[in-house]
C-alpha cells in the first residue's frame, strides 16, 4: 500500500503549527513518553522526537509515567519552559494514571505553556469528562 505524499505532507504541515507555540527551543520538557509495549505509541514518540530534532528543539528532560514525580519535574521547569505532553490515545479516563499526571501538571504549572500533542480523547462517562474539563479550562496557556 502506497501512501499519498501530498496527504502526508499536509499532515506534517499541520503539525508544524506547534512550532509557533514554543518560544524557547532550548527550554522544553517532554512528558508521558511511552514506556510500554505498544509499538504504535512508540512510533508516534519516535516521530515526535524526529520532528523536534529537525526543528532544532532540544528537550532538556523526558519523563514517563514511571519516572515522573512533581518534585523532580519542578526542578526542570523555569518560567519559560514549554511542557509537551505526548500524543497518541491515552487522553481520558481509560488510562487514569496518564490523565492524572497531565492534570497534575496543568494544576501545578499555571504560568507555563503546556502543549498536548495530537490525541485521541475518550471518557467513559460525562462526569469524568467534566471533572477533567474543570481542571484544564482554568489554565490560560494550554494548547491542544
Amino acid at each position: 500500500m502506497c501512501v499519498n505524499n501530498a496527504v502526508m505532507d499536509g499532515l506534517k504541515s499541520k503539525l508544524s503549527e506547534i512550532l509557533y507555540f514554543i518560544s524557547d527551543k532550548d527550554d522544553v520538557v517532554y512528558l508521558d513518553y511511552p514506556f510500554h509495549y505498544n509499538v504504535g505509541d512508540i512510533l508516534i514518540f519516535l516521530g515526535g522526537v524526529e520532528f523536534l530534532r529537525k526543528n532544532d528543539i532540544r528537550v532538556k528532560k523526558f519523563y514517563n509515567i514511571n519516572n515522573f514525580s512533581l518534585e523532580k519535574v519542578k526542578k526542570d521547569i523555569t518560567k519559560n519552559t514549554t511542557i509537551l505532553c505526548h500524543g497518541g490515545g491515552n487522553f481520558g479516563n481509560i488510562y487514569q494514571n496518564h490523565q492524572k499526571m497531565r492534570e497534575l501538571v496543568v494544576q501545578n504549572f499555571p504560568d507555563n505553556r503546556i502543549i498536548f500533542l495530537p490525541q485521541t480523547i475518550f471518557f467513559e462517562d460525562i462526569e469524568s469528562q467534566e471533572l477533567s474539563l474543570n481542571i484544564l479550562k482554568d489554565h490560560e496557556n494550554l494548547i491542544f
